[in-house]
């Protein structure tokens, strides 16, 4: 992950919403989403979803060993039938 670090008036801005932030660019494109912290388990995400996960299961999950294939051995293996 990569961290930003905001100037205080920022912050202010950021701290003081209390619904979800769209950032967007001088053109207008979407570039992202902003939720205070606090507010993720309550707040729905932008487009109306919430994960039918808690945070705990979520990180449960993120600490479980990743099983599976490279792509490269499945297209081998179907390359080979």
């Amino acid at each position: 992950m990569t961290r930003l670090v905001v100037d205080s008036a920022l912050k202010e801005k950021l701290c003081n919403a209390d619904e979800t932030i769209e950032f967007c660019d001088d053109a207008g494109h979407i570039l992202g989403y902003f939720h205070l912290a606090q507010n993720m388990q309550a707040a729905p995400s932008p487009g109306g979803w919430r994960s039918p996960l808690s945070v705990e299961e979520i990180q449960r999950r993120r600490q479980e060993p990743r099983t599976g294939r490279t792509l490269a051995a499945i297209m081998k293996d179907l390359e080979a039938k």
